[in-house]
């Protein structure tokens, strides 16, 4: 009866270390999410920018052809 309960203990033991791992891997992964979310909208940013930056390019470049 001892040696069931010493074993169950320790089988519970063993999954509270494995869930606090799992624990640690979800937050390290979240983070991580949110970092590269952030890049995304940086980057999604920066390509409006660059679009307008060229339609503006583009509209000069027609207005000097038209010259």
């Amino acid at each position: 009866m001892r040696a069931q309960r010493d074993k169950a203990q320790q089988e519970s033991s063993s999954a509270i270390g494995w869930s606090e791992t799992l624990a640690g891997e979800v937050i390290a992964l979240e983070n991580r999410l949110c970092i590269l979310q952030s890049h995304e909208l940086r980057l999604k940013r920066d390509m409006e920018s660059l679009t307008s930056d060229l339609d503006s390019y583009k509209q000069q470049i027609a207005s000097l052809e038209k010259d």
